[in-house]
């Protein structure tokens, strides 16, 4: 009997962490969808004349209070205007709200994104 209590004790456990990592990827999904959302939302204007060749990739590092810590651009457009409007856009849109779960607030705060022109909407050119 306590064998059988035991086993249907570590089941339990079981489904309950699974449960969690579950959640917890879930908590980290939303806060990455509002974190891009934010960004996209501030992106003041688009730069005319200006024509992106490919995607921009910016490395960025945020506090535990969800200020940034540190933003690189890893790799250009080819549009400088293009980038300065995403760097001032990420810059502008903090503190970012990161989730509760340690491990996926560690992940957030480490972060590579990737901006894509053709698929980023973006503001009239002014």
């Amino acid at each position: 009997m306590r064998r059988l209590a035991w086993m249907i004790g570590a089941i339990v456990f079981a489904g309950g962490a699974a449960a969690y990592a579950a959640s917890a990827d879930e908590e980290k999904d939303r806060s990455l969808k509002e974190l891009r959302a934010a960004i996209v939302k501030r992106i003041a204007t688009r730069p005319c004349g200006e024509t992106p060749k490919q995607r921009a990739e910016f490395k960025l590092y945020l506090q535990d209070n969800g200020y940034v810590a540190a933003l690189q651009l890893v790799r250009t457009s080819g549009a400088p205007g293009f980038d300065a409007a995403l760097m001032s856009a990420i810059v502008n849109a903090q503190p970012y709200r990161l989730p509760s779960d340690p491990g996926a607030r560690k992940d957030l705060q480490n972060l590579n994104l990737k901006f894509d022109a053709n698929t980023t909407p973006l503001p009239p050119c002014k």
